[in-house]
């Protein structure tokens, strides 16, 4: 995996180099790295915790859970913002950058693509393997706008009914319609170009950028694992994305963030372009049904272009963005936000 299993122990036994610098933490801290939806708690006897998620989305409700049972600072570290996310007092949310981290593995493993390929077969290009509603959306939206002949769209049977809210009526009449069509014309199907198959869901695999849905096609729908943003009246930290998005970046593609809002907005906040020819106004929409009802509208005004448009039309924003990966001024961007959050940590704790 990209991101190291959960690991739980005290600063001097943190062996990881790209933390290295919690070696200095006072012993008596408790640190639970690189979460992934824990279901243990927190021991109560310590005078500080730092926790970190990296690989899922911040758990808001186990932090909630252990800042009930714990008075002392809680430190969450997380690639993303926070938001208005109404946290305990004590629970202290820091960004901490682990992305860069990520794509330099990713090139570890696959090579770099020095040249973007501008003669592209497929108009778009979606994986959806873990069927959930904006996934099954995004996907039905493309087979039907765009066609199934112009996108190379990946279908697997994977479905939890809690992913796709027990397929109840969302209450918005497009996304509605498209999942009864998905549900009556696409489910149970399998659609893929590739040899996947679930014993190959790790990201060793599933990182690879050099296939033919980022080299043979225009543009290329990321479908997330997780998408909420808004949830009542406050928006969840994020935006959370995997290798899904990372791909992208390595690949110098074109993109549509499917996932949690802001995604854009962050990304070039570290140095990123994002100028594909299209509107992207709805990216700072936390709404999680009408920011899916404005990816819908973007596929139908897109289904109207040729690959070779789309290309034309994002090609100096993608090189850009392969250049800031290569050049190493990524990294750099981060680690610079990093080491002022790592001093925010160290003023909290001594």
């Amino acid at each position: 995996m990209l991101v190291p299993i959960p690991w739980i122990g005290s600063p001097d036994r943190c062996e990881f180099e790209h933390v290295s610098w919690m070696r200095q933490l006072p012993l008596s801290t408790y640190l639970a790295l690189w979460l992934r939806w824990p279901t243990f708690d927190l021991p109560i006897d310590r005078p500080a915790y730092i926790v970190s998620f990296h690989l899922e989305p911040v758990d808001c409700d186990w932090l909630d859970r252990q800042a009930s049972r714990i008075s002392a600072p809680i430190i969450v570290l997380h690639d993303g913002s926070y938001y208005n996310w109404p946290h305990a007092p004590n629970i202290i949310p820091i960004t901490y950058i682990y992305w860069h981290h990520q794509l330099q593995q990713m090139i570890k493993w696959f090579g770099p693509i020095t040249k973007i390929p501008r003669d592209k077969k497929y108009l778009a290009s979606a994986y959806c393997s873990r069927i959930t509603q904006s996934k099954l959306l995004i996907f039905t939206a493309l087979a039907e706008y765009v066609g199934l002949d112009r996108s190379m769209l990946t279908l697997h049977t994977w479905l939890e009914e809690k992913n796709v809210h027990d397929r109840q009526p969302c209450g918005v009449q497009t996304l509605d319609q498209l999942s009864e069509i998905f549900f009556s014309k696409y489910f149970g199907r399998i659609i893929q170009h590739d040899d996947y198959t679930q014993n190959k869901n790790c990201q060793a695999y599933t990182a690879d950028y050099t296939g033919p849905a980022y080299q043979d096609c225009a543009i290329h729908f990321t479908n997330e694992s997780y998408h909420y943003s808004l949830m009542g009246e406050h928006i969840r930290p994020g935006p959370f994305f995997t290798e899904k998005t990372l791909k992208c970046l390595a690949a110098g593609q074109t993109f549509v963030p499917v996932g949690q809002f802001d995604t854009y907005g962050t990304l070039e906040r570290v140095g990123f372009k994002f100028d594909f020819g299209f509107d992207r106004s709805w990216d700072a929409d936390p709404g999680n049904l009408s920011r899916l009802q404005s990816l819908v509208r973007l596929i139908e005004n897109l289904a109207d272009m040729t690959s070779q448009d789309m290309i034309s039309s994002g090609i100096q924003s993608c090189q850009h963005n392969l250049d800031h990966v290569l050049s190493g001024n990524f990294s750099k961007t981060c680690n610079n936000i990093n080491d002022q959050s790592i001093q925010k940590v160290l003023s909290i704790l001594y």
